[in-house]
């Protein structure tokens, strides 16, 4: 649960459902026990069976996504974070001149 001392950092916007007029297909096999189980959870909270797997798919993709886009800082964290983004970068010489040298998995 976030308090609100927590700092949201999240690199992707979520998008905004559209009201543009649908014309793509999404097709999926179930069985008639999966079928009637969500003709029931539709019909639990007033909605077409459609509607109901459509808007179920979108709020997990939605979690999905956010679960690998965002995350919660306090603000102590939030604090060295910063520091660790502002800080110059670091320059590892060896590895600089290791990317330099020519592959050995090309021709030559």
């Amino acid at each position: 649960m976030r308090r609100p001392s927590d700092t949201i950092v999240s690199n992707i916007p979520m998008p905004k459902q559209s009201n543009a007029p649908k014309a793509d297909r999404l097709t999926i096999r179930l069985s008639p026990d999966e079928r009637s189980r969500l003709d029931a959870a539709a019909e639990a909270v007033g909605t077409t069976r459609n509607r109901f797997v459509l808007d179920s798919a979108l709020d997990a993709a939605e979690r999905v996504l956010e679960d690998n886009t965002t995350f919660l800082l306090q603000e102590p964290q939030w604090t060295k974070f910063q520091q660790c983004l502002d800080a110059p970068e670091l320059r590892l010489e060896r590895i600089e001149a290791l990317v330099r040298e020519p592959s050995p998995f090309r021709a030559r």
